[in-house]
């Protein structure tokens, strides 16, 4: 397949398992485009920020990534509970929030802005696909939603918590994962998945 576009976006995220699953995300759902998408080197350090971090810097690293002109600004952070209901109250008002917070920045340039706000962790993702790299005769069912993140974390990660082993199980785990199935099984990944569906819609065009 030729690559038509060159497509640079800035990734803020709070962990390790996040800079390590989008960006292959953003690789393989880009490459369905025939763009080549290419992180910034912008954002905050892996494993080195937390919720409140990503609020206090995300602002001024949008306006960063406007003024060198990249196309694309991701931005997100986990709710740190579940959300049972299928309309998603809980995920919906957290990112109201994030809106909120940039202000006008946001209004100027939504359509190159995505926000994803995984239900408990992004680790919640991860479990739901964890059967593609392992030998798992089913799916993980929809109780994960009620179950505590530290739970799927030790599935995931067993005994290793550094920054290496998160980053490993979660590139492991991209490379593998059936995103269209994931967005039928995470509604907040849905929320995510629909987002750069439509801007690498529009913007192979």
């Amino acid at each position: 397949m030729t690559v038509k576009n060159r497509l640079e976006y800035t990734l803020v995220a709070e962990g390790y398992a996040e800079y390590a699953f989008i960006p292959v995300y953003m690789r393989r759902m880009a490459d369905r485009y025939a763009i080549q998408a290419v992180k910034s080197k912008l954002g905050l350090r892996p494993g080195k920020s937390n919720k409140s971090e990503v609020y206090l810097e995300y602002q001024d690293i949008l306006k960063d990534s406007i003024n060198r002109q990249y196309d694309l600004f991701i931005v997100g952070v986990d709710l740190n509970e579940p959300d049972r209901e299928q309309d998603q109250p809980v995920h919906r008002k957290e990112c109201d929030k994030l809106i909120a917070a940039l202000g006008k920045p946001y209004q100027r340039f939504s359509n190159k802005i995505v926000l994803y706000v995984p239900v408990q962790a992004i680790e919640y993702w991860l479990i739901y696909q964890l059967h593609k790299v392992q030998a798992m005769k089913t799916t993980v069912s929809n109780s994960v939603k009620s179950a505590h993140q530290d739970k799927f974390k030790e599935q995931l990660y067993k005994n290793r918590r550094d920054g290496d082993a998160m980053q490993q199980v979660a590139k492991e785990i991209a490379e593998k994962a059936d995103f269209d199935e994931l967005a039928k099984q995470s509604c907040s990944f849905c929320h995510f998945h629909e987002q750069v569906t439509a801007f690498l819609t529009l913007f192979s065009h």
